[in-house]
């Protein structure tokens, strides 16, 4: 029988937190498997990536940038939030050394005089995953809300969801409402989702 979302969630949280605090990472493979993952889908001069702050034990997305010479491409990358009234995202631009602020869940975001963007391009935090892109976070649905709408804006955008190796499990219990990612990078692997 499937674990429920609530009992995954508690259950790899408490193995993220104990990896997060005694572990390194091999950073250089995952920089190895970002510059893999961006020859099966380039990304493109003058991209957007929506990073996360990390949030507790999450994996720090904010390594991303250090792995290529984005200049050249002008790339830029912003941070989301968290949108009280409706629940989902709103991508703000964000520039490394930018002041943040926290939000009512302890959240690091972007001021709000911060232009609004639309990425084109979005790394995804995650408690766990499978191998056909479905994920756990906190249970908030704010990704579930936001992918799609990024998606309509632009037929060509794609989510990375970003974790650790251990934090597979072989089926999430999915929803309707749950969006899919279309790529997951960990330390060890790249998992290309086919939908």
């Amino acid at each position: 029988m499937t674990e429920s979302k609530e009992n995954l969630r508690k259950r790899f949280l408490k193995e993220r937190n104990i990896f997060s605090r005694s572990s390194v990472v091999d950073l250089a493979q995952l920089k190895s498997n970002f510059s893999k993952l961006i020859q099966i889908v380039p990304i493109l001069k003058n991209s957007i990536i929506g990073l996360y702050y990390p949030y507790r034990s999450e994996f720090d997305s904010i390594v991303i940038p250090n792995f290529l010479d984005f200049k050249d491409l002008n790339i830029n990358f912003a941070l989301p939030i968290i949108c009280e009234d409706t629940k989902d995202l709103v991508f703000r631009r964000w520039i490394l050394g930018d002041e943040l602020v926290e939000n009512s869940l302890g959240i690091k975001e972007p001021k709000e005089t911060q232009k609004k963007v639309f990425p084109n391009i979005c790394i995804v935090p995650l408690v766990a995953f499978d191998d056909r892109g479905y994920r756990i976070g906190y249970g908030g649905g704010y990704y579930d809300r936001t992918l799609p709408i990024l998606k309509k804006l632009n037929p060509k955008f794609f989510s990375i969801g970003l974790a650790y190796s251990f934090q597979q499990y072989k089926q999430i219990p999915e929803e309707k409402t749950d969006a899919r990612l279309d790529f997951i990078l960990t330390e060890k692997k790249i998992f290309i989702i086919s939908k």
